[in-house]
């Protein structure tokens, strides 16, 4: 069964809510849910894609399925802001946040189970999730000072419920990102610079730097659920540079007992490893776990 469900006023401020269908599913106990959200660069990724791991999880009664949406950072069709994107920075952080508000706060009691959560981020994804594992509050001063949508009350709920955070291939520190890689410039451009502001300086802009994981503190509330980054041998977007930071990061303001780094299990390229059913069945292992 899929429901779909709105935790804004945009198009894609939705949720698709994967559950089990078989006739036994409202007499057993809630399961875990399970929480995807995808890459793009901010710019690109569909919900869509992710229809047949989603369904094949829930099905199989492992749990219960949740594919979040959020706004990408597009072209402006505002008559006024020719050359500009609409959707920019901090808007995909704002609507994980609402919508895992919505999943985790605001949810029915039964029908999952709320302390059994396991968050999966896929590239950018993986960065989105950061800003709920962390204190991402530097964030929402760039590129203006702009409020947090939720509460530190809300927030301390949302990390209670999760017994998992799973970052596959992704991007943690988007100013070291760029000195890998410059040619990304012209993405990254995208989702964090306003029409008007200065070009960004590619490895060594504090603009970067405030939205990157390395500023973001640990929470106040302990880490007490286990995070594990994984990264594909064959991804070819991204090399290990990224997740060895990240990391070694994580472990150091978390502490190393809990911080899982694997860059042996998955395989396939940044975006097929995530149609595969190595993928899919390590995800089962990890919510069963």
């Amino acid at each position: 069964m899929v429901e779909r469900v709105s935790y804004g006023s945009h198009a894609r401020q939705v949720i698709d809510l994967y559950s089990p269908t078989t006739p036994d599913a409202a007499a057993a106990a809630p399961l875990p849910l399970l929480v995807f959200l995808h890459g793009g660069a901010w710019r690109t990724g569909d919900i869509a894609t992710h229809h047949d791991l989603a369904a094949s999880l829930a099905k199989a009664r492992v749990c219960c399925v949740a594919l979040v949406e959020y706004r990408l950072s597009l072209p402006s069709a505002a008559p006024d802001q020719s050359g500009g994107f609409q959707n920019q920075h901090p808007a995909h952080i704002q609507d994980t946040h609402l919508a895992l508000k919505l999943l985790l706060v605001s949810a029915p009691k039964g029908r999952y189970n709320l302390h059994r959560a396991v968050l999966v981020g896929h590239s950018i994804g993986a960065w989105l999730l950061c800003s709920l594992l962390l204190d991402c509050t530097a964030a929402f001063n760039i590129p203006r000072p702009s409020p947090p949508p939720l509460s530190s009350e809300e927030l301390a709920t949302i990390r209670q419920a999760v017994h998992a955070w799973v970052l596959v291939d992704g991007i943690y520190d988007i100013d070291d990102l760029l000195v890998e890689y410059p040619d990304y410039a012209g993405f990254v451009s995208q989702a964090f610079v306003p029409l008007g502001d200065p070009p960004l300086a590619k490895g060594g802009d504090e603009r970067l730097r405030a939205v990157s994981i390395p500023a973001w503190p640990a929470a106040k509330e302990p880490a007490v659920a286990r995070v594990i980054l994984a990264h594909s041998k064959d991804d070819e977007l991204l090399t290990f540079r990224q997740i060895r930071a990240a990391t070694e990061y994580l472990r150091g303001i978390l502490g190393r007992e809990g911080i899982q780094e694997d860059h042996e299990t998955l395989t396939g390229k940044h975006d097929d490893l995530l149609q595969t059913h190595l993928f899919r069945n390590w995800l089962e292992s990890i919510v069963l776990s």
